[in-house]
């Protein structure tokens, strides 16, 4: 049986990235879009190879149309047995005085409630069926060592989403579901859009590859997770930093 996979976040640059190398898979993947669907569709177009590729839309700012995801998944396919996480809002540099509730709100619901709540409904069933599974969760370098100044939202967002990754790893094992993250090094795409540009310089002259991240760097690493490869694998966050952050 092939594997269903949802991607949240696909229109984003890794996420495309992501979508390119699973097209030589014999997969049906469900690509999450919230106001990248434009986007999205233009890159499926180009793709070639056995895997079917599904766009769908919601903006997981809110529930109700988190738990229509969740529906069009189960209409369709039943449930995912691969499940990457790589919706986030834009990063916005802030002192901690400044942090906005509104704002934090959104960034939790974004990437923290959306993922709790299409776990909670997938994989109870998928330890049921005892096939196991693979989630990866894309967070970020600040979970590695010590976090930089100016962003306590994001930090704050990037950790909750370390601690689900450990409980569910532990608790999942039994069931040969492998939980897992990836966190990258600064990648100089439209996520700095809302960021002055000396912040991606400043960040690649830090790095001791002398340059930032790219989608490129980090898609294989959690094609990796996704495979069967990496079966006795859970509960690792991965630095993809070239030695910027162990």
């Amino acid at each position: 049986m092939s594997d269903v996979i949802l991607v949240t976040g696909a229109s984003s640059a890794l996420g495309l990235e992501l979508l390119t190398r699973l097209a030589a898979t014999d997969a049906t993947v469900y690509a999450h879009h919230a106001t990248g669907g434009e986007r999205l569709r233009d890159h499926l177009g180009g793709l070639r190879g056995p895997a079917t590729f599904l766009p769908v839309a919601a903006d997981f700012r809110s529930l109700a149309e988190v738990d229509q995801l969740v529906a069009t998944i189960r209409q369709g396919h039943g449930r995912p047995n691969r499940i990457v996480h790589a919706c986030a809002r834009r990063l916005r540099l802030e002192r901690f005085a400044q942090i906005d509730g509104a704002r934090l709100q959104d960034d939790f619901d974004v990437s923290v409630r959306s993922i709790v709540t299409i776990l909670r409904e997938f994989l109870p069933e998928l330890a049921r069926a005892g096939a196991g599974g693979r989630v990866v969760l894309v967070l970020s370098s600040v979970t590695v060592g010590e976090p930089p100044k100016g962003m306590p939202t994001y930090t704050i967002v990037k950790h909750a989403l370390l601690g689900l990754m450990r409980a569910l790893a532990v608790e999942y094992a039994e069931a040969r579901i492998g939980v897992n993250a990836v966190s990258p090094y600064t990648m100089e795409t439209a996520f700095l859009a809302e960021v002055p540009h000396k912040y991606a310089e400043i960040s690649a002259s830090k790095n001791p590859a002398g340059r930032n991240a790219t989608p490129g760097d980090v898609a294989p690493v959690i094609e990796f997770l996704l495979s069967e490869a990496a079966g006795f694998v859970t509960g690792v966050n991965v630095p993809v930093t070239a030695g910027a952050a162990f």
